[in-house]
């Protein structure tokens, strides 16, 4: 997600010291994907859906009713988050799972 990254590269110059990865791009990637992971893990009623490319805001893009990662559609992947609504909170019930690109959630190496 370049706005994303360009975001945290600025965060990362002025707030803190992030991950220790001085390549920004690198760095958001490997924070991006071990919080998307630990949270799965942790986290009863966290889900995430990763695209491959840069599109910051999958939900105003064209690409909204063409992207499919991981083996299901962004569309099938939020009609199964909004059928996981109600009394649930999350806990169950419905599809609604986890979805990466393939390669997506890899580690990269800091170069």
């Amino acid at each position: 997600d370049d706005v994303q990254i360009q975001f945290y590269g600025v965060m990362k110059q002025f707030y803190g010291p992030g991950g220790s990865c001085p390549n920004p791009v690198v760095d958001w990637y490997q924070q991006m994907s071990s919080k998307a992971l630990s949270y799965a893990a942790t986290l009863p009623n966290y889900r995430y859906y990763i695209a491959e490319g840069s599109v910051h805001t999958l939900l105003r893009s064209p690409s909204f009713y063409s992207e499919s990662s991981g083996g299901i559609s962004f569309t099938e992947w939020l009609d199964d988050m909004l059928d996981n609504r109600g009394g649930r909170h999350g806990h169950g019930g419905g599809d609604w799972r986890n979805a990466a690109c393939p390669g997506c959630l890899i580690q990269l190496s800091c170069p």
